[in-house]
């Protein structure tokens, strides 16, 4: 008798001690469920569970504020069935069911649905869940409303689109214009020309005396003329540039004889600013594989303003050189006036005249450097400005190593 009592009371402990651990576990598992559901709902996020049918099981309650549906209704409903007759259609909704009916995870898939608040947006992830034997039993996932992002994003791209959309046209805009101005050359040069000669044969009384007022106003047609067919010949090589229509005919340029071509040509400018003119090349320079009338160009150009901006009695000096690198460059230093770091930067912007007292009593396009460094650029080369305010400015165009190649 005894010993069954004993046995009995062993086994209403055993079985007290199982109840105690039962809720105990069943405690911990409530807390651990309040504690998913706390955090689940001070998400900006919803999170939500399917079972094995892709029945909803769970909705946080975060799903109504981006939706408009209550987290109730979603429970005991497919997801499939939710999408709607309306989207049954759509493509990206069907690739999407058939993923979660391959049990597959998915992450940040976008979908536009109809909802009681609207057209909604939303990103959703999940992941299938299984049991210890492999089998599937459900879906665990987050659900994210990016209406307002997408439609951000929307108007993005609508503003892009239309900032695209009027560049291209500036651009097309630009090149009609580049390509009108490259095609005028013969109509604004060849009367140009008609007038200098007219001019010079006035000024030089080819056919017959004038009076010396006559002269002198003939003269100064001429000079005038001059003044304006640079400014032509600027503004159409700049625009032929821009529009991919200046050829280049190259050669080998004999740098030495060009430096000394362009001297001759600004020479009575030079006497004009009582500036001193001076030379300094190297009688071994190597033969520059260019276009000579653009390199005589630049030369021209860079000799034309330093005479402009060096006061009485400065120097300009035109030179070259080769360097370590194998290249060669060539360029003018004068004692001018000179330019701060943020002058150069304009001087070098097309019809970016540096505006300052000493500049104002100089006639100029705002050409010159532009179309120096374009003419060097087309070349494969570089243009650097070294320049201080009262000391002077030295222009260097540097051309490669590959320049002084022969290739004809």
């Amino acid at each position: 008798m005894s010993a069954v009592g004993v046995g009995s009371g062993d086994l209403k402990a055993a079985l007290e001690a199982a109840n105690a651990q039962l809720q105990q576990e069943g405690e911990r598992r409530r807390i651990a469920e309040q504690r998913f559901r706390d955090v689940t709902a001070l998400s900006a996020d919803w999170v939500w569970e399917t079972d094995a049918d892709l029945i909803y099981t769970y909705m946080s309650e975060q799903v109504e504020r981006a939706t408009g549906v209550p987290a109730a209704q979603y429970i005991g409903q497919s997801r499939v069935n939710l999408f709607g007759d309306e989207n049954s259609a759509d493509p990206f909704l069907r690739l999407h069911i058939d993923e979660m009916r391959a049990h597959r995870p998915f992450a940040n898939q976008v979908q536009w649905l109809n909802r009681p608040r609207g057209l909604v947006c939303i990103s959703v992830s999940g992941r299938p869940r299984f049991d210890e034997q492999g089998q599937f039993i459900g879906y665990i996932g987050i659900g994210r409303d990016i209406t307002e992002e997408q439609q951000q994003r929307r108007k993005r791209d609508e503003m892009n689109h239309a900032l695209a959309e009027a560049r291209d046209q500036a651009l097309r805009a630009s090149k009609s214009k580049s390509s009108f101005l490259a095609h005028m050359s013969h109509e604004l040069r060849t009367p140009m020309n008609a007038i200098l000669g007219f001019a010079e044969v006035m000024k030089d009384q080819v056919v017959g005396p004038l009076e010396d007022r006559y002269r002198g106003y003939a003269g100064h047609i001429h000079d005038s003329a001059l003044h304006l067919l640079s400014l032509i010949n600027d503004v159409l090589d700049l625009s032929r540039i821009e529009a991919g229509a200046y050829e280049l005919h190259e050669g080998e340029v004999d740098l030495p004889a060009v430096a000394a071509r362009a001297l001759r040509q600004v020479e009575g400018a030079a006497r004009g600013g009582s500036v001193s003119l001076a030379l300094e090349l190297p009688t071994d320079l190597p033969p520059l594989w260019a276009d000579q009338r653009a390199i005589f160009q630049i030369m021209l150009n860079l000799l034309s303003n330093a005479i402009k901006y060096t006061p009485a009695g400065g120097v300009v000096v035109i030179f070259a050189q080769r360097e370590l690198s194998g290249g060669i460059a060539f360029g003018v230093r004068d004692t001018g006036i000179g330019m701060t770091e943020g002058d150069i930067a304009k001087a070098l912007q097309r019809f970016g005249q540096v505006d300052n007292v000493m500049t104002r009593e100089h006639q100029g396009s705002g050409l010159g450097l532009p179309l120096v460094q374009e003419l060097a650029l087309l070349h494969g080369g570089q243009v650097a400005v070294d320049s201080e305010p009262g000391k002077g400015t030295t222009v260097t165009v540097r051309f490669g190593a590959d320049r002084l190649e022969t290739r004809a």
